[in-house]
């Protein structure tokens, strides 16, 4: 369940990446939350990739104007 949580992320953040307009801060406050869970059910070396993953979302959310 975990693997097929994370290829639904990694399709959702690779569909936002070339869309014309970016995510607002709602939907990658909803990322990085499903994110998080999932790091909470995943292995230790998994966690670790769902953190660098979490991370660069943070860091562009950084990034968009708003809240």
């Amino acid at each position: 369940e975990v693997k097929e949580r994370l290829e639904s992320q990694a399709d959702t953040l690779q569909s936002l990446a070339q869309a014309d307009q970016g995510p607002d801060h709602g939907r990658l406050a909803r990322i990085m939350h499903a994110l998080s869970e999932l790091k909470e059910d995943a292995d230790e070396d998994t966690a670790e990739r769902i953190q660098s993953a979490y991370d660069h979302v943070e860091a562009h959310r950084e990034t968009v104007s708003g809240v």
